[in-house]
C-alpha cells in the first residue's frame, strides 16, 4: 500500500486517519488509527504484518489518498569524484576528487 513508501504506517501522512490532526485537509479514519495502534503495539510480526495489510486494504476501501503523479530526483556527477554514497537523496560527505 502507500505506507510502503514511509516505511512505517505510523509515519505515514498519506495512510493515517488523523483528520484535523494530521496533515491539512485529510481524511478522519478511527478505524485508521486503531489499525495503526494495533501495527505500532503488535507483539509479533505476524500481528503487525495482519495489521499492516487491513490498513492497506482500507486506504484503498476509504480512497484515503489518490496518486496524481510520481517523480524521480536526477543527479549527475563528475567522472572524476570517488567516494559517493547511494542513498535517496545525494550526500555531499565523504566526497574527494580521484
Amino acid at each position: 500500500g502507500p505506507a510502503t513508501f514511509y516505511g512505517s504506517p505510523a509515519m505515514s501522512p498519506l495512510i493515517r486517519g488523523q483528520g484535523e490532526a494530521g496533515w491539512f485537509g485529510w481524511w478522519k479514519s478511527e478505524r485508521a488509527e486503531a489499525l495503526t495502534e494495533e501495527w505500532l503495539y503488535a507483539t509479533d510480526e505476524a500481528a503487525q504484518r495482519r495489521a499492516a495489510q487491513a490498513l492497506g486494504r482500507l486506504g484503498l476501501e476509504e480512497v484515503a489518498t489518490i496518486p496524481l503523479g510520481q517523480f524521480t530526483l536526477r543527479t549527475a556527477f563528475r567522472g572524476d569524484l570517488t567516494g559517493l554514497l547511494e542513498g535517496t537523496a545525494p550526500y555531499p560527505w565523504s566526497v574527494r576528487r580521484a
